[in-house]
């Protein structure tokens, strides 16, 4: 006859192997994510589901950072997201590239704008494309040669040398140079 004390010792390598593979295998789809902690629960509790759950989790706005630092970097740019808690304010060259510059007050881009060292008021934003409701048009974001528009905005859909990739179209202009002067008032 067995024992519980048996039973127990046999078990116990069982709940150490699930608790490294589940969780860990939670844990590693977590992290991908930049959510390791979550992602190990997930796996630890619910197995492949928690798993699943895991993968469809949305990343942590640092890892989205990252990411877009790391597709920014294989196209030779670098990134300064302008959303930054330690962004000054000031102005810097227009990143919708309409004007001179514009003013980022530390936070977002504003609708104060200067050209030629008169400042004026115009909302930030993309040109939307002239011509037909839908297609191919030059990417507002210059990341891109090309970027499918749609009647309701820009798509994550874009197109360089014959190959359609996708890439976020929402994520804010990069600002890597350096903050000109104010605008001189006359």
């Amino acid at each position: 006859m067995t024992s519980t004390a048996d039973t127990l010792e046999s078990t116990i390598p069982l709940v150490v192997l699930w608790v490294g593979l589940a969780g860990g295998v939670g844990a590693l789809i977590g992290s991908s994510k930049g959510k390791g902690g979550v992602g190990f629960l997930l796996g630890l509790l619910l197995g492949f589901i928690g798993w699943i759950i895991a993968a469809t989790l949305s990343n942590t706005p640092e890892k989205e950072a990252e990411d877009q630092a790391k597709i920014a970097a294989a196209q030779g740019r670098t990134v300064v997201p302008s959303t930054s808690p330690t962004a000054a304010r000031q102005w810097a060259p227009d990143p919708y590239g309409r004007h001179n510059h514009r003013y980022f007050n530390g936070i977002r881009w504003t609708d104060k704008v200067a050209d030629a060292g008169t400042e004026s008021v115009e909302p930030p934003g993309y040109p939307i494309p002239a011509g037909p409701a839908e297609g191919w048009a030059p990417d507002p974001f210059s990341r891109f040669p090309q970027r499918y528009y749609r009647v309701s905005g820009w798509t994550n859909h874009v197109t360089q040398s014959g190959t359609t990739y996708s890439d976020p179209a929402d994520y804010p202009p990069p600002d890597d140079a350096p903050p000109p002067p104010p605008p001189v008032e006359s």
